[in-house]
Parts: C-alpha cells; sequence; structure tokens
C-alpha cells in the first residue's frame, strides 16, 4: 500500500485528536493515502464534531468509489476554425487561424 501523504497524517491526527480510535484512523488513512481523498475526509470531518465510526467508514467507502471516476471521461475539445486564406499570411495567419471556436464568440461577443 502507498505511503500517507503529510494530509493523510493530518487526518489520523484530527481523528485521534475527535477520540476515533487508533484502529480506525489508521485504517482510514491507509485507505485515503492520497492528497485528494484525505483533503475529501478532512472536509466532511469539520462539518461535525462527532460522528459514529459507521459513518465515518460509509464516508471513506464512498470516497474510494469515487475515486478515478472522473479520469474516465472522455474530454471534449471544442472545435478549432481555420481560416483557409488567412492560414498563410506570416505571423497574422498563426495568431488568427486555429484559434478555438469559444475565441471567436468571445470576441464577437466583446466587439459590441
Amino acid at each position: 500500500m502507498k505511503e500517507r501523504t503529510e494530509i493523510s497524517m493530518q487526518l489520523y491526527q484530527m481523528m485521534v485528536d475527535r477520540g476515533y480510535s487508533e484502529n480506525l484512523c489508521d485504517l482510514v488513512t491507509r485507505n485515503l493515502n492520497t492528497d485528494y481523498t484525505a483533503t475529501r475526509m478532512i472536509g466532511y470531518l469539520s462539518h461535525y464534531s462527532y460522528l459514529p465510526e459507521v459513518e465515518v467508514v460509509d464516508e471513506m467507502l464512498a470516497i474510494l468509489s469515487d475515486r478515478g471516476v472522473s479520469s474516465s471521461v472522455q474530454s471534449v475539445a471544442a472545435p478549432t476554425v481555420i481560416l483557409p486564406i488567412i492560414k498563410d499570411i506570416p505571423f497574422i495567419g498563426r495568431v488568427l487561424s486555429g484559434q478555438n471556436i469559444l475565441t471567436w464568440i468571445a470576441l464577437i461577443c466583446c466587439t459590441d
């Protein structure tokens, strides 16, 4: 298993300070051993003064089930606009042609 990060250790200390058993603290921080997952648990726990251990474990499992979900989602890029005549003009062609369509929409909206 991956080494615990500094934030995972902060989570461990936070849980110990709140009175959770060292076994639970160890279990949670060994599983939530990335900055992202540990930060999510810290954020969750900060909303409560104390939660039953079963609630902490339930949240840990929810965080673990979310991990990597967004990385499987395909990113979509907005299309680029190629200006056929302008693209061959030195410098100006590189600046104007090949811009993202959102850039052109923003320019058109700002010229008002």
